[in-house]
């Protein structure tokens, strides 16, 4: 995986060597020399990758993380030590004693057709390895267990720098768990390929030991591979001849949509022709008027000017990665590749794979960078130790950090983290994985955040996150509801609240427009490839776009965002914008004083026909008497008591009727329900009580509770629910 492995190439048969220099996309290291683990296949070879992933190499049953029974073994679940041997023999250029092309796939098969594959008992899935891969792989052959010395690198290097031997290495790591291919040495450490995880250094696993193999080249058979282009038939009927010319012999036909493999190309009579295995067809005419044939490839339009990756050949049924060359635009953003020239969003991310057996014409797509405020992670206790100023250093500008769960509390290091982000300068916001699915849970859940939360500030949002399956069953309106429960109590909090779940939830579960609009919106939306593929800002303040990113300064895979909204200046503006409290006002010492009251005037009234259904109820002002009032708005008002009308000198309190006289409506105040002057929390929740049968209003309490008619029902509650949490004017 050096420069020792081309020497004892070389040592043995010159030609062999040639052949594989030509053949492999080897980068040459020394021993000891920085150097760095190759992005391209099949050092990126991972055994869940779709090609080969459910290949099967076992018959015993298992049960997964999640509780899913599996009847069979698969290269995707086991198969860590296959796909070891398969990138090193690959990189080696070998193929199987069937003298197919090798990938973890085929030679996964390889080994099950002939009953080398069992279930995991001894940790490997292979049955006997000293015998099984030579069985299948001819010059192939294992030579030891090898234990670590003084230092992991110092062990293997010896190995990888013989002159007369030609080895290749598997490294048993977490305690014989997991396997990966060793690649190089670069300084103290060991490079790998990992088929399970994107770690490249040896030295993020423990327990480490060796498998040791050793190539014999003058045995094993050299890898094919794919070999020359492939096109796809466009005519009806296409015409094989003997030479490159319209007036050779035909020696056969293809139909239309047939893919042949084309070894070569030349011009003759006004064509461009293409030699396939059984004769010579004529692709298309020189001149562009007609075309035959259609190289099955992927083809890059840059219009920016600069590098364009160069056009790649697609082989029938093998998946393609779309080139991972970014190009550059001073003032833009590159978000990948689209078929449409007019495209905003891609399609195809740098690095994504494409897996259709047709051609692609690939054109750039940007954004402008102003639209971004920032890039960011959200991180939690799953992350480990955080390097937080490699993190800053790396581009992030902003972490938002799990304060804790409601099944497990708080995160155990959500301290550690606030405090590292902080001192590395990074803009923090923080979240609460919620899986509560009761008003009363979720009441518990933000005392439980808040008590996390206490003492800190923050520049970005507090999130609850909504994404269990129970609470998606509750359905829109009481997701909803329990999403608008969470911003009220969080309203006097002194926090900017905002809610995290997946795109879906924001279409299908929680309407955005309710709990305050895209700027209180973090969403899921994960296109693959671990890029920004598409702008997202419109709808929501943040996007997160990948949940396998890879960031210096953290060991695991974490979540990746971007962010379109200043939301320190936002919420420095919101904080500043709060209405002042007012003082509370004492009472007065002595009460006021009524007028005397004239005994005519204190005896109920005969009852005019009016009545409770025709009026306003009180909230508010109280104490006064009938008299009062009307000379208040100079006017006759008549007050109820229920059915009883009041004498002018009676007084009137709150949940008294008043009657006549537009004026009215500015003294009356439907919504306070529980008639102590203000319209609150306090009110919807009796409100809500009333709409889910749990308590009854009688009488002018029940009068006050109606917004629109004479029945309280739902839709009063989230009038009032609304009007309580700002996002309504009006009643």
């Amino acid at each position: 995986m050096h420069t020792g492995v081309f020497c004892r190439i070389l040592s043995r048969s010159v030609a062999a060597a040639l052949i594989l220099c030509l053949l492999l996309p080897l980068c040459i290291f020394s021993a000891g020399a920085e150097s760095a683990l190759p992005q391209t296949e099949p050092y990126t070879w991972k055994q869940g990758d779709l090609r080969w992933a459910n290949v099967v190499i076992g018959v015993d049953p298992w049960t997964d993380a999640s509780g899913v029974r599996h009847k069979e073994e698969t290269v995707a679940h086991a198969g860590c030590l296959i796909t070891s041997v398969a990138i090193l023999c690959k990189a080696n250029g070998i193929a199987l004693a069937s003298g197919k092309e090798i990938t973890p796939g085929s030679l996964a098969e390889a080994l099950y057709d002939r009953g080398s594959c069992k279930y995991l008992t001894d940790k490997g899935g292979i049955k006997d390895r000293a015998t099984s891969f030579s069985a299948v792989l001819p010059g192939v052959s294992y030579v030891r267990d090898l234990a670590v010395t003084s230092s992991a690198a110092e062990t293997v290097a010896p190995y990888l720098s013989d002159p007369d031997h030609t080895y290749f290495l598997i490294a048993k790591v977490k305690g014989g768990g997991h396997y990966v291919a060793v690649y190089d040495v670069s300084d103290k450490d060991v490079l790998i390929c990992d088929p399970g995880f994107d770690r490249t250094l040896l030295s993020e696993y423990n327990s480490v030991s060796f498998y040791v193999y050793e190539i014999d080249f003058s045995q094993a058979l050299k890898d094919p591979g794919p070999e020359g282009e492939q096109w796809i038939v466009q005519a009806d009927v296409l015409n094989v001849r003997a030479e490159p010319s319209l007036k050779s012999e035909r020696v056969g036909s293809i139909a239309r949509d047939s893919v042949i493999t084309v070894y070569e190309t030349t011009e003759a009579e006004g064509y461009l022709w293409g030699r396939i295995s059984v004769g010579w067809c004529a692709l298309a005419r020189t001149d562009g008027s007609e075309t035959l044939c259609v190289r099955l490839a992927v083809s890059y339009h840059l219009r920016e000017g600069g590098e364009s990756p160069l056009t790649q050949t697609k082989y029938e049924g093998v998946p393609l990665t779309i080139s991972d060359l970014i190009p550059v635009s001073e003032g833009r953003y590159f978000l990948g590749w689209s078929e449409d020239p007019e495209a905003t969003a891609a399609s195809y991310s740098p690095g994504s794979v494409f897996e259709e057996n047709r051609a692609l014409d690939l054109y750039d797509v940007w954004m402008d960078e102003s639209l971004i405020y920032a890039f960011g992670i959200d991180v939690s206790s799953h992350q480990g130790k955080v390097d937080w100023e490699k993190v800053a250093a790396s581009g992030i500008g902003f972490v938002i950090l799990r304060a804790g769960t409601t099944s497990g509390g708080k995160d155990t290091r959500f301290e550690e983290n606030y405090a590292g982000a902080v001192s590395a300068g990074l803009h923090v916001g923080s979240y609460f994985y919620c899986s509560s699915t009761t008003e009363t849970g979720i009441k518990k859940d933000v005392q439980t955040f808040l008590e996390s939360l206490k003492g800190k500030t923050f520049d970005f949002p507090v999130y609850f996150d909504f994404e269990t399956d129970s609470q998606a069953k509750l359905g829109a309106s009481a997701m909803t509801a329990l999403a608008s429960y969470y911003f009220s109590l969080m309203k006097e909090s002194g926090f900017y609240a905002g809610v995290y779940a997946s795109e879906s939830w924001f279409r299908d579960l929680i309407d955005g427009e309710t709990i305050g609009g895209k700027d209180r919106i973090w969403a899921a939306r994960w296109p693959g490839g671990n890029r920004l593929v598409s702008y997202l800002g419109d709808r929501y303040a943040i996007h997160q776009y990948s949940e396998t990113g890879r960031i210096d300064g953290i060991t695991t895979t974490v979540d990746l965002d971007v962010c379109y909204v200043d939301y320190p200046t936002l919420i420095e503006q919101s904080h500043s914008s709060d209405p002042p409290v007012d003082p509370p006002v004492d009472p007065p010492v002595d009460p006021p004083v009524d007028p005397p009251v004239d005994p005519e005037d204190s005896k109920p009234k005969e009852n005019s026909g009016l009545s409770i259904e025709d009026g306003f109820l009180l909230g508010g002002k109280t104490g006064l008497t009938v008299r009062e009032w009307c000379a208040l708005f100079d006017g006759d008002i008549t007050v109820l008591n229920g059915d009883t009308i009041l004498g002018d000198g009676e007084t009137v309190i709150t949940g008294y009727a008043l009657l006549t006289g537009s004026e009215c409506l500015l003294i009356a105040t439907r919504g306070d329900v529980n008639a102590d002057g203000t319209i609150d929390a306090f009110d919807y929740m009796m409100l809500k009580s009333v709409v889910l049968g749990t308590l009854e209003l009688d009488g002018a309490l029940f009068r006050s509770g109606c917004l629109l008619s004479d029945s309280i029902d739902a839709f009063d509650y989230m009038l009032l629910k609304a009007y309580v949490l700002g996002t309504s004017d009006t009643l």
